[in-house]
């Protein structure tokens, strides 16, 4: 079918159909071989097109990367059936598609970390399931390939779908015994406008790891601090964000008290 004269046609392009016809045709094995090599925008279309079945098949040999892909670069239809096939995978697989994403390049993080705003509320329970699974050093990778990447509002979302004995985990992490990687959190949630997530961590942190966020609220201009500020009264964390006022100097309290003073009144 096609539009009005000079429109493109429209529904898949034609050679999309004549591929995936021809993927069809193949052992699940080998289609899902010819698949991963695909680019994962061209291959999420071609998902669009394989039956049911063959679909179903082919997924079960697709390496847990390819996955993870190709849900980060489907649209939300597209989603929606992956996800129908991905619920007959076997527990132990939803456990590799977690260490998939993180020990997986900057990208791949992104595309894992992304599904957690995308997927049904079965899914996100087996992903955040997986996650609490990987190993400490695991779980650190997946920090950094976070910050390295475009990924710390979804590392964020993980953290605020998690119970406080999760929370505490994560913030007893090494990672965040880092400077480095501490002032790219405070950094990459201030940029994002994500404190609700991030302030209730801060009671969990070891002494050290606090006092370092002290110490880099403490050097915030006005601006910022006011919405750190905005932030705890709107998600009810101001408690979370006293814990950092031991560590502060007597200066930077007061200047945390009054720009409070400030914005209830």
């Amino acid at each position: 079918m096609t539009g009005p004269a000079g429109d493109p046609p429209r529904g898949p392009p034609a050679d999309s159909r004549e591929r995936a016809a021809a993927l069809a045709r193949l052992p699940a094995r080998d289609a899902a071989r010819l698949l991963a090599a695909e680019p994962a925008g061209r291959a999420a279309e071609l998902v669009d097109l394989l039956p049911p079945a063959h679909l179903a098949s082919l997924v079960q040999h697709l390496p847990d990367e390819s996955i993870v892909l190709l849900l980060g670069e489907a649209d939300l239809g597209s989603v929606r059936r992956l996800e129908t096939v991905l619920d007959t995978l076997p527990e132990d697989r939803w456990a590799g598609l977690v260490a998939a994403v993180a020990a997986g390049s900057p990208d791949v993080v992104a595309a894992g970390l992304g599904l957690l705003s995308r997927v049904r509320a079965g899914t996100l329970t087996r992903l955040l399931a997986g996650a609490m699974g990987l190993s400490d050093a695991a779980l650190g990778d997946l920090i950094r390939g976070a910050i390295a990447g475009t990924a710390l509002p979804d590392l964020l979302s993980l953290v605020r779908h998690l119970g406080q004995a999760e929370r505490g985990r994560i913030a007893s992490l090494p990672e965040l015994a880092d400077p480095a990687v501490l002032s790219a959190v405070v950094a990459g949630t201030t940029e994002c406008g994500r404190w609700g997530d991030l302030l209730p961590l801060l009671p969990l942190l070891p002494d050290t790891n606090r006092a370092a966020v002290a110490a880099l609220v403490t050097a915030m201009d006005d601006q910022t601090l006011r919405a750190v500020i905005t932030a705890a009264r709107r998600h009810r964390q101001w408690r979370s964000l006293l814990t950092l006022a031991p560590a502060m100097p007597l200066a930077g309290v007061r200047r945390l008290l009054a720009f409070a003073a400030r914005s209830a009144s």
